[in-house]
C-alpha cells in the first residue's frame, strides 16, 4: 500500500511540475536568467563518471608529486627563456 501511495503521489506531482512550466516561462520571458534556470531545472542532469583509482595511495602521491615538480621545472625554464 506504501509503495502504491509513493507512485501515486510521484505521478501527481510529476504531472503538476509539467502543467506549471509553461506559466513559469510565460511568467519570465522578459528575465532571461530566470528563464535559464527554469530551462536548466527542467532538463535531466547527466550522470558524471566515477574516476576509481586502482592504485595504492603512495603510489598515488608520488605521481602528483612528480607532475608538480616538472611543472615548477618547466616554468623556471621558460621564466630563464624571457
Amino acid at each position: 500500500m506504501y509503495g502504491e501511495s509513493r507512485n501515486n503521489v510521484k505521478v501527481i506531482l510529476k504531472e503538476a511540475a509539467i502543467n506549471h512550466l509553461p506559466d513559469e516561462v510565460k511568467a519570465h520571458k522578459n528575465n532571461p536568467g530566470s528563464l535559464w534556470k527554469i530551462i536548466n531545472n527542467t532538463i535531466p542532469a547527466k550522470e558524471k563518471e566515477k574516476y576509481i583509482y586502482r592504485k595504492d595511495l603512495k603510489s598515488i602521491v608520488e605521481d602528483f608529486n612528480n607532475y608538480f615538480i616538472s611543472v615548477g621545472k618547466i616554468t623556471a625554464a621558460t621564466a630563464l627563456d624571457l
